[in-house]
């Protein structure tokens, strides 16, 4: 069973899909971090087809949009990073009162790194899985700035410079990006993110996972899982045998990561069996 329903966090009201567990039920919710802007709608298929496969196996899964994206209230210029985190934390307060004792975060991308700060924050949360997380900001941030770049000579816009869109960004506090902003606080709230640095809260079991890449270098994925055991949590890094799932080509050729489900369920099995 599926339901949908808002609830208000900060004085706006938030969008959320509860999956309720099918048969019997494990003690642990989970709670679905999209990633940001244009990602966020690409990889919702991937998201809604794996919260159905956790919520027959037993889990209750709830699923959100963030301020000002999908159905919720907000202006998503006002969606900052520290926004992001608020509002899960407040997504695992309420799959706690649900009846869930603990609660585990799933997140892409960008939605991945704010699961991983948000769980920093509340002991009630005793897990993550971290789907390719945004590891260094900075790196992602240029990311932003040429696929910023990419659309202008796309739609034959005159393009900036990278320095110029930074300018901009200075000086008006925000640019146009996938039909929203990007505002100067959120891309500088992005580039300040060091993950390996940042997690360190011991006792959780956190999952980290990336689609393979062509040079076999995953050296920011091993700095993060290497930060966690340092911190006296469980940690496992899961490369999976898939394309990135989270673009446009991917999209439209309904790409599903299969082997990564598989990874992760099990995880999940292995961590919270379901009670008799």
């Amino acid at each position: 069973m599926e339901e949908r329903l808002f609830f208000e966090h900060d004085g706006t009201r938030l969008f959320t899909v509860l999956h309720a567990a099918h048969g019997p039920a494990a003690d642990v919710g989970v709670a679905f971090c999209h990633p940001f802007a244009e990602e966020r709608q690409l990889a919702d298929r991937v998201f809604v087809h794996f919260a159905r496969r956790l919520a027959e196996a037993g889990f209750p899964v709830l699923r959100f949009d963030g301020r000002g994206y999908g159905e919720s209230d907000g202006e998503l210029e006002d969606s900052t990073l520290d926004v992001r985190v608020a509002e899960t934390l407040a997504v695992a307060r309420l799959l706690e009162r649900l009846g869930v004792r603990s609660v585990v975060l799933l997140g892409l991308r960008l939605g991945a790194t704010v699961a991983a700060l948000a769980a920093e924050r509340h002991p009630g949360i005793g897990g993550a899985i971290l789907w390719s997380p945004i590891v260094s900001g900075r790196t992602y941030a240029r990311e932003l700035l040429r696929y910023k770049l990419a659309g202008q000579l796309a739609l034959q816009e005159a393009a900036a410079t990278r320095d110029e869109l930074v300018a901009a960004l200075r000086s008006d506090g925000r640019i146009e990006f996938d039909g929203g902003y990007l505002t100067l606080r959120m891309f500088e709230e992005i580039s300040g993110i060091d993950l390996a640095r940042q997690v360190g809260r011991p006792g959780q079991r956190v999952l980290v996972s990336t689609a393979r890449h062509r040079n076999d270098d995953y050296r920011p994925y091993d700095a993060v899982v290497g930060a966690y055991r340092a911190a006296g949590s469980t940690a496992d890094l899961v490369v999976a045998e898939t394309r990135e799932y989270w673009d446009v080509r991917s999209m439209f050729d309904g790409i599903f990561p299969e082997e990564l489900y598989g990874a992760t369920l099990a995880w999940m099995r292995a961590g919270w069996p379901a009670r008799s």
